[in-house]
């Protein structure tokens, strides 16, 4: 797999995952006081803020390689999957780059090149490591396990 981002760079990772998309000024209004719940609403309600990301068809490479392969793994495929992104945002405040949403569960992934990463207010780390090593299959799995849970 190509992963272009250089080593030690976070924010060039983010950008290649998510095709580049910039903390736009007006995701403040995204941002403030909240907790993960309240967080993940406002988050779900900003995604016009980046761009023309669509939350049912990631545009980049890397998370449609994510997508593909969690949404290969639930019973209802892509139907319901979502990944929405939280650059700029308070969720990202609180470690969290983006979610996975399918039938009201949340797997919230903090995105990050340093592969010794292990105190974040997310669910799962993938680092560009995983991307290099081919090893997001695995964790794709990982998140697949924990949005099928009931």
């Amino acid at each position: 797999m190509k992963v272009v981002s250089r080593p030690g760079d976070g924010h060039a990772f983010q950008c290649e995952f998510s095709g580049c998309v910039l903390r736009h000024p007006t995701s403040r209004r995204c941002c403030g006081k909240c907790n993960l719940e309240e967080g993940i609403k406002v988050v779900k309600g900003c995604q016009c803020v980046f761009g023309n990301w669509n939350p049912r068809n990631p545009r980049t490479h890397l998370a449609q390689c994510l997508f593909r392969r969690i949404a290969s793994r639930l019973k209802n495929g892509a139907r319901d999957l979502r990944l929405f992104l939280a650059f700029g945002t308070r969720l990202d405040q609180m470690g969290i780059d983006c979610f996975f949403e399918n039938q009201r569960q949340i797997v919230t992934v903090d995105l990050t090149v340093s592969p010794d990463k292990v105190d974040t207010g997310a669910h799962v780390i993938i680092t560009r490591d995983h991307f290099l090593r081919d090893k997001h299959y695995g964790v794709a799995d990982e998140i697949a396990r924990k949005l099928s849970i009931n």
